[in-house]
């Protein structure tokens, strides 16, 4: 071969190559068929490093077959071959990491039009048989439909757009029918015109780690108990909502919802059928959603529902009754079939307010106007809402100031017995003083009465400064009778509120006979009744008197006097006022509560008594006590010693006693 080579060829190339590139170049010159020597060595340059370059030969042969020259040319292909060698070590790389990491390595020919499959293709998607090759069209098959365009899409521009690499999550089938999340990473290998050659890429399993995410996510987003979307949620969606609409000069419209008398059923029943109720109402309040509506939970016994692209004709409380249509079947829940009662107040963007914050307030202020209408009742936000809500927030500033600055006190208005004329007790009723120090009433900070915070606090300073008043009377040797003061429901909802108060007059020195606690019909709605009956109980055993206040003006008065333990009826001042006024049906209430006491043996005290006239009248109808003007404007603590003493019966001989009719 070195006959036919020349001296000295083989002095450049690298030592390594040396035997393959004799190997085959003696092929070429035994071969006598005109076969092109062809091989790939490196060659050292002058300055000693080593480049690769292609030689491709063909030998020219005389007559006899010896041969006279060689014809060929040498190509410098360095930076190919370091190219592809290092595709190769990407290979191996590839090749060690899915043994370790469970990936699953493929390498797509486009000359062979085949993909073979290699490191966990039977361990991750159970395809032993892909080992062997498989084409396009197998992958593709695989592939999630709800994926595939996108996967191809993004895999053409990548190819098409000169990219050296390519990478996408998809859904990819298992041999067992399920879809696994995978991340495909792919190399691209082109030739000297840029054109594909090859691909080499790997799918790793991510399916548990989606999992995990998507777990993450919901328990972020979704509220545990109904599934519906939570107030992080709701507040993305309803975000979104308000920005599409903006988008296309469309509406949305809020509605948030309360539940009523959830608290009793969760207190009588139990957890767990109060989270049955919820999760009915979930289900029942999706059922009647619109599509593309979001129906989320808040919290506690709260929901919203949020009305993308409304138009605003369609914004009528129509509209939310059919809504809430689905709540009024009954429910049965621990054998129980109770009924569904709610109230709701609705807002609509951009009509209410600008911003989502404002949208949020106005549906707020709407479901508040709608709780203090009625059970039931369903409230669109109007702008005098607003107002309102603003003139709330003073009265809750104030009393809760009014506290901190100990400016709140009873004042005591007088009792009398309707047939001596005695005064047989008081009843302490709030009043308090403004920065200016000038006497407030309880109707300035009404609102406060309906926060449970205040109104538990208003109701011990109030009890406080009447038991100490009622002390310093004792000890002044005065008969004060018997003092009525009020709870709030507030009052009722804590276990310990009898005891409190029988506490605090026992380390007084005070007995519970002395006093007479009042409470309202509303009291008695929506509450625990058992917690309630029990409360009135251990204070009436304690010889308290309970009285029900205002009767006549709540709901289901009949049903409270059955069910709740009542010494006293208070007869409301609305009915009081129409007596004398010469119609028969002005006094066809009061008579029938006048029968009503007496048939059930409890005392009956009639408010708001102005005229001798109704004193008359009252007398004459067997009603034991009167309270209001004629007998006594509420007063401050030191002016009832005075009254207490004031004994004027020819007054009331001639003024009540002579004006009975």
């Amino acid at each position: 071969m070195e006959q036919a080579l020349g001296d000295g060829w083989a002095a450049p190339v690298h030592p390594d190559d040396l035997p393959g590139v004799e190997v085959l170049w003696r092929r070429a010159i035994e071969t006598r068929d005109g076969t092109i020597a062809d091989v790939r060595y490196r060659v050292r340059l002058r300055d000693g490093l080593y480049r690769w370059f292609r030689a491709r030969a063909l030998p020219r042969r005389s007559a006899s077959g010896e041969i006279i020259a060689w014809y060929g040319s040498l190509e410098d292909i360095d930076e190919q071959v370091r190219a592809e060698l290092e595709l190769r070590k990407s290979e191996e790389r590839y090749r060690l990491a899915s043994s370790a990491t469970n990936d699953v390595i493929w390498d797509w020919s486009y000359e062979e039009r085949i993909t073979t499959w290699a490191g966990a293709i039977e361990e991750v998607l159970g395809y032993p048989e892909a080992r062997a090759g498989m084409t396009q069209e197998w992958w593709i098959e695989r592939i999630h439909p709800d994926d595939l365009e996108r996967v191809l899409r993004l895999q053409a521009d990548a190819l098409e757009g000169g990219s050296d690499q390519w990478s996408h999550e998809y859904r990819f089938r298992r041999s067992d029918g399920e879809y696994l999340n995978m991340i495909s990473r792919c190399l691209i290998v082109r030739d000297e015109r840029g054109v594909p050659v090859r691909l080499v890429g790997s799918l790793l399993n991510v399916t548990d780690q989606r999992r995990i995410e998507d777990d993450l996510h919901r328990a972020a987003h979704e509220d545990n108990l109904t599934k519906l979307p939570n107030r992080r949620l709701f507040g993305v969606r309803i975000n979104q909502a308000v920005e599409q609409a903006g988008a296309c000069g469309s509406c949305v419209g809020l509605v948030v919802i309360d539940l009523n008398n959830f608290k009793s059923l969760n207190d009588t029943l139990g957890h767990a059928a109060g989270d049955a109720l919820l999760c009915e109402v979930a289900n029942r309040l999706k059922a009647s959603a619109p599509a593309g509506a979001t129906v989320a939970r808040l919290g506690g016994d709260e929901f919203a529902i949020i009305l993308p692209d409304l138009k605003l004709d369609d914004a009528r409380r129509e509209t939310v009754r059919d809504l809430l249509a689905g709540l009024d079947e009954p429910v049965l829940i621990e054998g129980f079939r109770t009924s569904i009662s709610v109230c709701a107040g609705a807002a609509i963007w951009p009509r209410d307010a600008e911003s989502v914050g404002d949208l949020l307030k106005c549906a707020d202020l709407a479901l508040y106007a709608a709780k203090a209408e009625h059970p039931g009742a369903i409230r669109g936000f109007t702008p005098s809402m607003r107002q309102a809500s603003v003139v709330r927030a003073a009265m809750l500033s104030n009393a809760r100031l009014a506290l901190d600055e100990d400016r709140v006190l009873p004042f005591y208005q007088p009792k009398l017995c309707l047939r001596t004329g005695n005064v047989v007790g008081f009843e302490a009723l709030l009043r308090w003083h403004d920065s200016a120090g000038d006497i407030q009433s309880p109707g300035s900070i009404a609102a406060a009465f309906e926060d449970v915070e205040l109104s538990t606090r208003i109701t011990e300073r109030m009890l406080d400064r009447i038991i100490r008043d009622c002390g310093r009377w004792a000890g002044m040797g005065v008969d004060y009778g018997r003092i009525a003061f009020n709870a709030s429901a507030a009052d009722f909802r804590r276990d310990d509120f009898a005891n409190q108060v029988l506490r605090s007059m026992s380390e007084a020195g005070l007995p519970p006979s002395h006093f007479e606690l009042e409470v309202t019909e509303s009291v008695f709605i929506g509450r625990n009744t058992e917690r309630i009956i029990r409360t009135l109980e251990i204070l009436r055993s304690e010889g308290m008197t309970i009285a029900l206040d205002d009767f006549g003006t709540g709901y289901a008065s009949l049903t409270h006097l059955q069910q709740f333990p009542v010494d006293v009826l208070k007869i409301d001042k609305s009915f009081i006022a129409p007596i004398g006024s010469g119609s028969s049906s002005s006094t066809a209430v009061v008579d029938a509560v006048l029968q009503m006491a007496r048939s059930l043996g409890i005392a009956a005290v009639a408010e708001g008594v102005e005229t001798p006239h109704q004193a008359g009248y009252l007398r004459a109808r067997g009603c034991d006590i009167g309270q209001g003007y004629l007998f006594g404007r509420p007063a401050e603590a030191s002016h009832v010693p005075r009254l207490c003493q004031r004994v004027d019966g020819s007054w009331f001989a001639t003024h009540v006693v002579a004006a009975r009719s």
